[in-house]
């Protein structure tokens, strides 16, 4: 294997829906990877639920209550209060078309707390959502989802199901899980302002979903902060995205993808597949992009690593400081 040494710095321009509740560089030549498969929601069973009380017109819950079907108007927790379901907290069902749910207290159950099969025209989160399998499944289509408050779970954050639909996921609170967002459908935007962070994959689109820009001002990490093996466009980062072990970005699909970055990229990023990969920095020399190892520093021990070795890899306007490796195969760096 023979090395380049290179040194330099760029200035340039359902769950199923049945009722259930010092900058430095080296040119790497013929390294390989092997690509790592994503990790899906484990499926499980429709589970059989008690009655839940049934909303049907515009309702704010202001007593601490069970689980909610909710079938028409909108629907708003008060601030103080706990709505607790066994199963489930708050079900939409397939065929159901219903306003906007806004949480100001908190919404738990065992497994899912909002399972949406229906239409939904938003869900504003100033509280707490939390529980076990997924804080918000949607199996239907979702117009917004804006969290100023606590979303978490143990296994999935949010999760859209295949050929589900979600327009937009705004998050200037926390976000948290083994997956925090788990996209197998549709998402047009994720916008970050605040902290998604997972023991695992923090933003995971997977086989045949779809995520078109990801924009963050704030800070993502897990093991993976962003991975896809379904589609993802641009991502446009002036906070934080970092890897607390294998790649801060980590790209398996043939889709192009485009990296605005004048914040800073923490960890691998890798794209193991074919289709072109631009990266763009900062816009002055007082807003530059940094990208580097997982330990979010500079320093000689702490190089990141940039993989793309079936296609061209393209930096194109912007200002970069650049302490990663640069792994292009036979293909050229431009």
């Amino acid at each position: 294997m023979s090395c380049v040494g290179l040194s330099f710095l760029f200035w340039g321009r359902h769950y199923m829906t049945k009722r259930v509740s010092g900058f430095r560089g080296q040119l790497l030549i013929g390294v390989s990877l092997v690509a790592i498969g994503a990790l899906p929601l484990t499926s499980s069973p429709a589970l059989a639920v008690s009655s839940c009380s049934v909303v049907s017109t515009d309702t704010t819950i202001g007593s601490s209550s069970t689980c909610v079907e909710w079938t028409a108007g909108g629907l708003e927790v008060a601030s103080g209060i706990t709505l607790v379901g066994n199963n489930t907290a708050v079900r939409i069902e397939s065929g159901d078309t219903v306003g906007t749910f806004i949480n100001n207290g908190r919404v738990e159950s065992s497994e899912v707390e909002f399972n949406n099969a229906g239409i939904v025209v938003g869900v504003i989160n100033n509280g707490v959502i939390t529980g076990s399998s997924a804080a918000l499944y949607n199996y239907g289509s979702i117009g917004f989802i804006k969290n100023t408050g606590n979303i978490s779970a143990v296994y999935t954050g949010l999760y859209n199901a295949g050929s589900k639909t979600i327009g937009s996921i705004v998050n200037s609170g926390s976000i948290s899980a083994k997956t925090a967002i788990y996209n197998s459908g549709s998402i047009a935007t994720i916008s970050n302002s605040g902290t998604i962070s997972a023991t695992d994959t923090a933003l995971l689109t997977y086989v045949g979903g779809t995520t078109g820009l990801v924009v963050n001002t704030g800070f993502i990490s897990g093991k993976y902060a962003i991975k896809s093996s379904g589609s993802i466009g641009t991502i446009s980062n002036s906070g934080t995205i970092v890897s607390t072990d294998v790649s801060a970005i980590y790209n398996q699909t043939k889709n192009s993808m485009l990296i605005e970055n004048s914040g800073t990229i923490a960890g691998d990023v890798v794209a193991v597949s074919t289709g072109s990969f631009t990266i763009a920095g900062g816009s002055d020399s007082s807003h530059y992009g940094v990208m580097t190892g997982k330990n979010l520093t500079t320093e000689s021990g702490n190089i990141g690593t940039i993989t793309h070795t079936k296609d061209d890899l393209h930096f194109t306007s912007g200002y970069l400081l650049l302490n990663d490796n640069i792994n292009a195969g036979s293909y050229s760096v431009i």
